[in-house]
C-alpha cells in the first residue's frame, strides 16, 4: 500500500532530523541581520537558530524550501 502524504512527510522528518536525537542544546537566539541576508530572507521577520553539540544547528523556516523565516510553537507533551 502506498504511503499517504503525511506518512511520507513523517518518514522524511525522522530521517532528516535523526542526527539531533540525544544531542545537547547549547544555545538558542534570534538570527542576526547578516544571517537572514545569507539565507535570502528580509530582516523584517526574525527567526530562531538553535545550536547543538557536534556543530549542528536548526533554523526555523516557513516551509521546506526555505522561502522565509517561520514560527516555532512551544508546549508540553506527556
Amino acid at each position: 500500500m502506498a504511503q499517504t502524504r503525511l506518512e511520507q512527510a513523517d518518514q522524511f522528518i525522522r530521517e532528516e532530523f535523526s542526527n539531533f536525537v540525544g544531542k545537547k542544546l547549547l544555545g538558542i537566539r534570534g538570527a542576526s541581520q547578516d544571517e537572514l541576508i545569507d539565507l535570502g530572507w528580509d530582516s523584517f521577520h526574525p527567526t530562531i537558530i538553535m545550536f547543538f553539540e557536534g556543530g549542528l544547528s536548526l533554523t526555523v523556516s516557513q516551509d521546506e524550501e526555505g522561502n522565509g523565516p517561520g514560527a516555532l510553537f512551544t508546549g508540553e507533551w506527556s
